[in-house]
C-alpha cells in the first residue's frame, strides 16, 4: 500500500486505502485514480509497482464486496490513521526514522521526480495538480536544490580543467629580438 503511495504520489484523499480493483484498469501500467467520483485520471505505474500489486493480489488479496484492494479482516477498507499507526509509525520505529504521515510519500515521489530533472508539467500531471504553478509553490525548493546542485557541478568542471596548468608553445612565446 504505501509502495503505491510512493510510486504513484497518490494522496490521502484518492483514498490509498480505500483503492478497488477496478482502479487497476484495462490499460496496462496504468492506475485510475480519483480525489472525487468526477475527477479521475490515469497515472502512469511503473512495471516494478505493478508486478508488486500483482503478486499481492495473488497471494494476498481478500474478497470483499466492495472490491478494496486492501481490505481488512471484515471486508472494509482500512482507516487512515490506522494504517499509519499499525503499519507506517512501526516501521519507521525500525528503521529510526522520524515519524510521518502517509502524505510524505506524496511529498517523496514529486521531490525526486524534480530532482530527477523531469519536467514540472509532467510531475504536475503525476501529481494531479490543475495548474503547475501549484506544483511548484509546494515543491519549488526541490527545483532550487537541484539548480544549486547543477551550479556546483559545472564550477567542479570548470575548476578541474583550469586546475590544469598550460604550457605555451614556442609559437606563443613572444621572440626577444
Amino acid at each position: 500500500m504505501m509502495t503505491i503511495c510512493k510510486g504513484c504520489g497518490k494522496q490521502v484523499q484518492e483514498s490509498e486505502v480505500a483503492m478497488c480493483t477496478h482502479c487497476l484498469g484495462p490499460k496496462a501500467h496504468v492506475l485510475t485514480l480519483a480525489k472525487s467520483r468526477g475527477s479521475a485520471s490515469d497515472v502512469p505505474m511503473p512495471p516494478a509497482l505493478e508486478k508488486r500489486l500483482q503478486d499481492f493480489l495473488r497471494n494476498h488479496y481478500r474478497e470483499n464486496p466492495s472490491g478494496y484492494v486492501f481490505a481488512n479482516r471484515n471486508g472494509n477498507s482500512y482507516s487512515v490513521g490506522k494504517v499509519t499507526e499499525y503499519g507506517l509509525w512501526p516501521a519507521q520505529k525500525a528503521l529510526n526514522i522520524e515519524r510521518s504521515g502517509l502524505h510524505a510519500f506524496r511529498h517523496a515521489a514529486a521531490s525526486e521526480l524534480l530532482e530527477e530533472g523531469v519536467p514540472l508539467t509532467v510531475v504536475q500531471r503525476q501529481m494531479r495538480h490543475c495548474d503547475a504553478r501549484t506544483t511548484l509553490q509546494k515543491y519549488g525548493h526541490v527545483v532550487g536544490d537541484a539548480h544549486r546542485r547543477a551550479v556546483n557541478t559545472l564550477a567542479e568542471k570548470i575548476e578541474r580543467y583550469t586546475a590544469i596548468e598550460l604550457v605555451p608553445s614556442a609559437e606563443l612565446v613572444p621572440s626577444t629580438l
